[in-house]
C-alpha cells in the first residue's frame, strides 16, 4: 500500500539549498469573463431585498398616480385651449394707437382692426410688428400691451433720418445706424441713351459711326453729306464734335442735378446731412451704408456751418474724394485718406489770409493744398 508522500521533494529541497526559486505553476486554461453574471446577480440580491421592504409596491403606485396625474394636466389643457378658443371674455373690444407720425396712424389702424374681437391670448405680439413694418419701413420699435379686459395697445417709435444720399436712382433717407430706412424716388428721371452713356463713361472713339452722325448734320443736303470721305476726315474734327457731344450731355446731366437739388433742399431733408453719389449706385431698404465718409462729410459741413459759409451742394466723386461747391465760394475738395483736421487747418490758414476769395477750386487733399483761380 502507498501512502503519500508529505513534505518536500528531494528536487525542491536541492533547489532551495542552492537558493533557487521555486518554479510556479500556472493554471493555463483560459479564465471566462463572469462579470455579466455578477452584475445580474447583484441586481437579483437589490430587487429581493427591496421586495422584502415593500419598496416596489410603492414605486409601482407612485407611477400610477403620475400617469394619472399626466392624464388630469393633459385633460386640463386640452380644456383651458377650447375654452379660450371659445369665449368672448378676453376678446379685443378696445384698440389704443399712438404713432409718431400722423399720416401713418390710418395704416396702424387698418393693420390692428383686424384683430378687433379676437382672444387677446391668441393674438401674437410678433405677428403684429412684423406687418407694421411691412407696411411702414421707417418703424425702429414697436410696443404691444394686451390686457385681460380686451384693451389691445399698440405704440409704434419709428425712425429718425440723419443723413441722406441721392443720385438719379433715388434720394436714400438714412438712419444713424448707417441702415437705409426709405427709397424716394427722384420727381424727375435721368435717362440716357447707351450712346449718351457711352460718352459719359468716356468709352465712345472720336473715330465711333456716332460720332460720324453726328458730324453730318452740320451739312444740309445728302450730296453734301455724300462728297464726305470719313477717313480723311482731321483727327481734331473729330475730336471737337466728340467734345461737343459730351459739353450736351454734361449739360442734361447739370439740369437734372438742379432739379434734384431743389428736391433735396425741401423741408424734408433741410436738417439733413447730405450729398450726391455716383449714379450706378443703388439701394434698398434695409441695405447698411458705411458711416466713414457720412461722419466725415458731418464734420465738414459742422465747419463751414462755424465759418458762415453755406454749402450749396457736396458730392462724392470718387470712393475718398468729397467735392463740396459753396455758396458763392470755390469748390473744395476734400479726402478721407487724410486727417480732417489737418484739411481745415490748412483752410483756416487760407481764409484768414484771404486767398478763398476769387478762387475756383480749393484742393486740401494733401498737405501741399493748391489754390485754383
Amino acid at each position: 500500500m502507498n501512502f503519500p508522500k508529505f513534505g518536500k521533494s528531494k528536487r525542491q529541497k536541492a533547489l532551495q539549498k542552492r537558493g533557487a526559486a521555486l518554479p510556479r505553476y500556472v493554471n493555463m486554461k483560459p479564465r471566462v469573463d463572469n462579470s455579466k453574471v455578477l452584475a445580474q446577480a447583484k441586481k437579483r440580491r437589490f430587487r429581493t431585498r427591496l421586495e422584502g421592504a415593500g419598496v416596489l409596491e410603492r414605486l409601482k403606485g407612485l407611477k400610477i398616480v403620475r400617469v394619472f396625474l399626466g392624464v388630469i394636466i393633459i385633460s386640463a389643457i386640452a380644456g383651458l385651449i377650447i375654452f379660450l378658443r371659445t369665449t368672448t371674455l378676453f376678446d379685443v373690444k378696445e384698440i389704443g394707437i399712438i404713432v409718431d407720425k400722423q399720416p401713418n396712424y390710418a395704416i396702424v389702424e387698418e393693420i390692428l382692426e383686424e384683430y378687433r374681437n379676437r382672444n387677446v391670448f391668441l393674438i401674437s405680439a410678433a405677428e403684429v410688428e412684423e406687418k407694421i413694418k411691412e407696411r411702414i419701413p421707417s418703424v425702429n420699435t414697436i410696443f404691444v400691451n394686451k390686457s385681460l379686459s380686451g384693451i389691445l395697445n399698440v405704440e409704434v417709435i419709428e425712425d429718425s433720418p440723419i443723413y441722406y444720399l441721392a443720385n438719379s436712382n433715388g434720394i436714400y433717407l438714412i438712419n444713424q445706424d448707417g441702415e437705409v430706412m426709405e427709397v424716394i424716388e427722384p420727381e424727375v428721371k435721368l435717362e440716357l441713351s447707351e450712346t449718351e452713356q457711352l460718352i459719359k463713361d468716356n468709352k465712345l472713339p472720336a473715330d465711333s459711326d456716332q460720332v460720324r452722325l453726328k458730324y453730318m448734320e452740320r451739312f444740309e443736303t445728302e450730296e453734301e453729306k455724300s462728297q464726305v470721305i470719313w477717313k480723311d476726315v482731321p483727327e481734331e474734327e473729330k475730336e471737337a464734335v466728340l467734345n461737343q457731344m459730351k459739353e450736351s450731355i454734361n449739360a442734361k446731366i447739370a439740369d437734372f442735378n438742379n432739379r434734384l437739388q431743389d428736391q433735396v433742399k425741401s423741408d424734408r431733408f433741410r436738417d439733413l446731412v447730405g450729398s450726391y453719389i455716383v449714379a450706378d449706385a443703388k439701394y434698398s431698404v434695409g441695405d447698411q451704408i458705411p458711416l466713414e465718409n457720412l461722419n466725415f462729410l458731418s464734420l465738414v459741413q459742422d465747419f463751414f456751418k462755424s465759418k458762415n459759409i453755406g454749402i450749396w451742394k457736396s458730392a462724392w466723386t470718387s470712393d475718398y474724394t468729397l467735392e463740396v461747391q459753396l455758396d458763392g465760394n470755390p469748390t473744395v475738395l476734400f479726402s478721407v485718406k487724410r486727417s480732417y483736421t489737418e484739411q481745415f487747418e490748412d483752410l483756416n490758414t487760407l481764409i484768414y489770409y484771404g486767398q478763398f476769395n476769387g478762387a475756383r477750386i480749393v484742393d486740401v487733399r494733401s498737405s501741399n493744398y493748391s489754390v485754383i483761380r
